[in-house]
């Protein structure tokens, strides 16, 4: 049984993989914004395999970051913000976007979003 609000995907294999909670929000700018909306939206890419995005200390308050594991050739950080800004309000689009060889994940294969600050 899986409860109403839990987030996974299905390989294709067809295996399902619950990968975190749908009730988590990042307040950027007096904005409640769902991180996941804009994992999906970047997962859409055809050069991005996996994706993250968190909230971090700005000067100006919280800022959006996208860590983003990709295929190779992996895209420009600014074209991947040009993909977003076409689908997502500005306020959702990441300030910043980082690449990493892969994400870093809990035994269960949850990704450990506290180690990508």
């Amino acid at each position: 049984w899986f409860l109403i609000g839990d987030r996974g995907r299905l390989d294709d294999r067809g295996n399902l993989y619950i990968t975190g909670k749908r009730a988590f929000y990042i307040e950027v700018a007096g904005h409640k914004v769902d991180p996941y909306e804009i994992e999906d939206v970047l997962l859409t890419h055809p050069r991005v395999r996996e994706a993250a995005v968190i909230g971090v200390p700005g000067r100006w308050g919280t800022r959006l970051k996208a860590v983003v594991v990709a295929e190779d050739p992996a895209p420009e950080s600014a074209e991947l913000r040009r993909y977003c800004s076409e689908q997502l309000a500005d306020y959702k689009v990441p300030h910043e976007v980082e690449f990493c060889a892969e994400l870093p994940r809990s035994p269960l294969g949850k990704v450990l979003k506290k180690y990508l600050l």
